[in-house]
């Protein structure tokens, strides 16, 4: 292990699993373990960032595999597998065959990284969260789902662009589920400490609630073969 302050294990190397990795090794805070089930994928992942790492003179240890021991003494897990949205899918159509997975994933998180932070990006995020915490027997203070983080900064993207202002001057936020059934908080949404219900016409801002809530959607009819959370 390099001198970096812990440890972060990330299951699942497709594109969120391998984003994830490398966003988190370029802030220079931990060691990254990644695994996944595909023979070879986290390895390769693994070897690509690891040398994009050495370019930058980096000393984070990043290491890959489809074996579960892997994540032992990780401080942070970040779920990530499962299957993906397709064209046309809602997060709930995962149900099923992600729970199976999600349920495999806890048992081996409890065996091996028992101390462990869990974040949770498998859809649909919020009961795959409830599942997480349930299969674990982890304090609810330990386990996270990522969707209302997600979500916020998709409503912040949508108000900056509709509105010319920085993105680092804008602050949203959004409550409720992961799904068309979220709630954008319009009224407390402000650009500089500015509110936008006097920044922009109001529907420009009922707009950027709407694209809030199928931004997902969106990304996911666009990639085709990709996945968006």
């Amino acid at each position: 292990m390099s001198e970096a302050n812990g440890k972060v294990a990330i299951i699942g190397s497709g594109n969120v699993g391998a984003n994830t990795a490398l966003l988190t090794a370029l802030l220079g805070v931990a060691d990254i373990a990644l695994v996944d089930i595909a023979d070879g994928l986290a390895e390769g992942r693994a070897l690509d960032i690891a040398q994009a790492l050495a370019i930058l003179q980096l000393d984070d240890q990043v290491t890959g595999g489809s074996d579960y021991g892997l994540i032992e003494g990780s401080d942070v897990v970040v779920i990530t597998a499962g299957l993906p949205r397709a064209p046309g899918m809602s997060r709930v159509d995962l149900l099923h065959k992600n729970a199976a997975v999600i349920k495999t994933i806890s048992a081996e998180i409890k065996k091996r990284a028992p101390d462990a932070i869990v974040v949770v990006v498998t859809n649909p995020v919020d009961i795959m969260t409830y599942l997480v915490w349930r299969e674990t027997g982890f304090e609810p203070q330990k386990v996270f789902g990522m969707g209302g983080l997600l979500d916020s900064g998709r409503f912040s993207h949508f108000l900056s662009v509709a509105s010319g202002g920085l993105p680092s001057l804008t602050r949203a936020l959004v409550i409720g589920s992961h799904d068309d059934n979220m709630v954008p908080l319009a009224s407390l949404a402000t650009l500089d400490n500015q509110s936008f219900e006097g920044l922009i016409e109001k529907d420009s801002l009922s707009a950027s609630v709407d694209q809030t809530k199928h931004g997902g959607a969106q990304i996911v009819k666009l990639l085709k073969t990709g996945s968006a959370a």
